[in-house]
């Protein structure tokens, strides 16, 4: 099954006062159904709040609620398939997008954890006039950029060796040295764009069957909706054990495939193609693990002529229009403006968690192997099709002293740590992290007994 997304083309210019602007209940409806879901379990689900939750021209908080609900609902739903018991499923838009941008609250004992951004990331302009960012957080992507630029590891070093070049000549050199810059772009740029054309065609979220496995019910419930499901994640975070491998050594591929092996799901967001190149492509994962729900995360989509290009939240923003769009809304231009949150990460991520759960049913009842797959691009697409604000920037930025009330905090072997909750509320089975993050290869590579 493949979701063609017909459900979302809103057009690009509704304001969401107009009649015509769906409600985050209507966007919420229009994920679930379109991923196949029961139209039934929605009627489980409170949403309560109103926008503009973040200071904004779009729609962010209807983006963070609707994700986060979606979630939320896919593991009540899948928990009640298993023998647990029906539940309610609520999500404030505050809390929402709050969550949003959670990484901008957290506290380690009680300082922020470090800078956010590394000192040459940012803006910068060309010779021809063209605004360029640059993603320079990795050492291996800062160093590739340096010597691209053949400069000093300054700001103003960068920005003089820019000043000598066109935009879109260095955007094309750095993305041909895998590196991670884009060219700001005006949204009729963008939609003229071959790249913005190929991601146009897309679907916003991608469920299709990659192979064949028997139908196998999902264990008994448990405690938690998705008690004893295995899933092999390559991507950091809290909640989860953390092993390293280095796949360039057959040893350790085939540590992995052992992981794979015993895993239900497996998720990984690197460039598309790096690791089919060591042999865990969608299918070979089906080959080793029928029955596998594989999840793939790309920076611009699975077509089109950047679609093995690397990227970032932040990159795709100042590529398609949106920070062109955002910095209009607000009187900022010529200068890019970026969204109040990372929404593009994060709402993907949610597609991501929701996509699979709903792929890990329909894997319960038809069997089979399974292919999600989603992209920051067509994340962003989505985020201009639901409509914009015309007071979006009346609301107040929330600073850490106005969100007090929906932290929590745990110790870390870095020390005390603060967080956001998680916005999505069960109401038998609350959601919690019951590890906290750890260094990279704490844990030896083998599934807890």
């Amino acid at each position: 099954m493949t979701w063609n997304g017909s459900l979302l083309c809103y057009a690009l210019s509704m304001d969401a006062s107009s009649p015509n602007a769906a409600s985050p209940t209507q966007i919420l409806q229009d994920l679930w159904t379109g991923a196949g879901g029961d139209p039934a379990a929605l009627a489980a689900v409170t949403l309560t709040g109103e926008e503009p939750a973040l200071p904004s021209s779009f729609r962010v908080g209807a983006q963070a609620q609707a994700t986060i609900a979606a979630a939320g609902l896919a593991a009540a739903e899948i928990h009640k398939r298993r023998g647990g018991p029906s539940q309610g499923v609520a999500v404030d838009m505050r809390h929402a997008a709050i969550e949003f941008r959670s990484e901008r609250y957290m506290r380690l004992a009680q300082a922020p954890p470090g800078p956010t951004w590394d000192k040459i990331a940012g803006v910068y302009t060309t010779g021809d006039g063209r605004y360029v960012r640059l993603h320079t957080n990795f050492p291996h992507h800062r160093e590739g950029m340096l010597k691209l630029l053949a400069c000093a590891y300054e700001r103003e070093a960068v920005q003089a060796a820019l000043s000598k070049l066109e935009g879109e000549k260095f955007e094309t050199a750095a993305a041909e040295a895998g590196l991670v810059a884009t060219m700001f772009r005006s949204p009729a740029q963008w939609a003229d764009h071959p790249q913005g054309r190929a991601v146009a065609e897309l679907p916003l979220l991608e469920i299709a069957r990659i192979g064949e496995a028997p139908a196998r019910p999902l264990p008994a419930a448990g405690e938690r909706p998705l008690s004893g499901i295995r899933v092999l994640d390559l991507d950091t975070g809290r909640g989860k054990l953390s092993a390293a491998l280095d796949l360039r050594a057959a040893e350790e591929r085939e540590r992995l495939a052992g992981l794979l092996r015993e895993a239900h799901i497996f998720v990984q967001g690197y460039r598309p193609g790096a690791i089919a190149g060591h042999g865990f492509s969608p299918e070979a994962c089906a080959e080793i693990r029928p029955g596998i729900v594989a999840v793939s995360l790309s920076a611009y989509g699975r077509a089109g002529p950047w679609a093995n290009r690397r990227g970032f939240d932040s990159l795709v923003q100042n590529a398609s229009g949106i920070n062109h769009a955002e910095a209009e809304a607000a009187g900022a231009l010529p200068r890019p403006k970026e969204l109040p949150a990372q929404a593009l990460d994060h709402a993907t991520g949610y597609l991501m968690a929701f996509g699979a759960m709903m792929a890990l049913a329909r894997k319960a009842r038809e069997g089979g192997s399974w292919h999600v797959r989603v992209s920051l691009a067509q994340t962003g697409r989505w985020l201009g099709q639901l409509g914009r604000l015309e007071d979006g920037f009346a609301c107040a930025d929330p600073k850490l002293a106005d969100v007090t009330d929906l932290l929590d905090a745990t110790d870390t072997s870095f020390g005390r740590m603060t967080y956001v909750r998680h916005a999505a509320r069960l109401s038998a089975t609350p959601a919690r992290w019951e590890r906290p993050p750890v260094a990279l290869g704490t844990h030896a590579p083998v599934w807890p007994v």
